[in-house]
């Protein structure tokens, strides 16, 4: 667990991180594969088929969670992984490699790249990509949309972060209410992304 304590959690929150990440894999594994429907005038059939080569930028925050949420469904959908982990955080991006080995994925299926922007930037330039999956900051998100929104044939998934507006309107209890806000509020920063901003 030290690894991901780098990026300054708590250690039942990085238990709790790591729980999250056993049940992904679960519910991912669960709905990939072929599967069928039958419906009133026929017959309905999923089949998931690879991408070809992605690559997977991860945030600070939640630097063994996020990523994994893209590459579980990935790596099961049959993809090549590239992942870049957050600077911030590169030994949480080693150790998900590792694990990710120690479970038995064949080398070179998941690659790490470590680096900053100049990295994410060579990294997302790649004529050989067929997809890149993201988790970080608006800007880097509007910037990488702007750099791909040409090429159509590449998927891209964005996670972007932004503002949480908190409506409460009557309530039962208003000092429960006023105690949860205030601790919506005042979660630390490396829990910024449920963190409340705005309230009315």
């Amino acid at each position: 667990m030290k690894p991901v304590n780098r990026a300054g959690r708590r250690r039942r929150k990085v238990t709790a991180m790591i729980n999250k990440i056993a049940i992904s894999i679960k519910a991912y594994h669960a709905r990939t594969g072929e599967q069928k429907s039958e419906l009133v005038d026929g017959a309905a059939t999923l089949r998931h088929r690879p991408h070809g080569v992605l690559a997977v930028f991860g945030p600070y925050n939640f630097p063994g969670h996020l990523p994994n949420g893209h590459i579980v469904p990935a790596l099961l959908a049959g993809n090549t992984l590239i992942f870049k982990p957050s600077e911030l955080t590169p030994w949480t991006g080693e150790t998900v490699i590792k694990l990710w080995e120690r479970a038995g994925l064949p080398a070179g299926v998941l690659n790490l790249v470590q680096g900053g922007r100049e990295t994410g930037q060579a990294l997302s330039s790649l004529d050989d990509l067929d997809g890149l999956l993201f988790t970080g900051s608006a800007s880097t998100g509007y910037q990488l949309h702007r750099q791909l929104s040409g090429q159509p044939e590449k998927i891209l998934a964005l996670e972007m972060g932004g503002n949480n507006p908190l409506i409460i309107e009557d309530v039962a209890n208003i000092d429960a209410a006023v105690h949860l806000t205030l601790q919506s509020a005042l979660l630390p920063p490396d829990s910024a992304v449920p963190a409340r901003d705005a309230f009315w």
